[in-house]
């Protein structure tokens, strides 16, 4: 389904995460989760397949849940080996426009600070959502990745 290059790397040394989980909490009590918008949820199980063969996630059946509007945490992992790589994967998810937090209170990387173990130490590295994600995206690889990324996108319309 996808053709991936998977020598496409981080060009910062991440490293693995800290074994202690660590979970964010909001004000809000609402469940965080997402909703589709402009994909069909027919296609989340294609979207969900494309994420574990692009190395984003093998937890493809807790991600599913994100759209069952769960109240738990779900204790996510995403690779954390490939911190840049994933970040630039949600931020070209989140310009699609097809899924959206489906809290009114959070936004979309809130659902991911929410159900992702160490999103803020590895993924965010302390910083701010926004600080990081322009990082990731300033990299040499973003757009041999964001092309990667949107050829995906594009392939859950049809």
């Amino acid at each position: 389904m996808i053709s991936s290059d998977k020598t496409i790397q981080n060009e910062v040394g991440d490293g693995p995460a800290q074994e202690q989980a660590s979970f964010p909490t909001t004000g809000s009590s609402e469940p965080h989760g997402f909703r589709c918008l402009t994909i069909a949820p027919g296609k989340i199980p294609l979207l969900l397949e494309g994420m574990k063969e692009l190395d984003i996630t093998e937890d493809t059946a807790k991600f599913a849940k994100l759209f069952e509007q769960p109240v738990e945490k779900l204790s996510i992992r995403l690779n954390e080996l490939r911190v840049d790589y994933v970040l630039q994967f949600f931020s070209c998810l989140n310009q699609t426009g097809f899924i959206t937090s489906s809290n009114r209170h959070d936004g979309f990387y809130q659902v991911l600070q929410y159900h992702v173990v160490n999103f803020d130490e590895v993924f965010l590295a302390n910083r701010s959502i926004q600080r990081r994600v322009d990082l990731a995206k300033k990299l040499r690889s973003y757009p041999a990745n964001k092309e990667l990324f949107d050829r995906f996108f594009k392939s859950l319309i049809y």
